[in-house]
């Protein structure tokens, strides 16, 4: 599956609602108003769908997350690692 589209699907099943086609430049939290306990349940379920990826202290405060593009970025390292 698409990095793209298993975000997409995972913000889905998270928040139980329909989530707007997500852009690059999309803030997960400001522009899906997710608060920070559904945005961490987001960051846990992400990890159990993808072999690898691990979101840590240090990854959350040197990466910016939130931010659909980077986190498209992150995830499709793990799984490079993971193959």
């Amino acid at each position: 599956m698409e990095t793209l589209a298993l975000i997409q699907s995972v913000l889905v099943d998270v928040t139980k609602q329909d989530v707007p086609t997500l852009e690059p430049e999309m803030d997960l939290v400001e522009d899906l108003d997710l608060d920070s306990i559904l945005f961490v349940q987001f960051l846990l379920a992400l990890e159990d769908h993808v072999d690898n990826l691990e979101f840590n202290q240090e990854t959350l405060t040197e990466a910016r997350l939130n931010i659909v593009g980077d986190l498209v970025g992150f995830v499709e390292s793990a799984r490079a690692q993971a193959a």
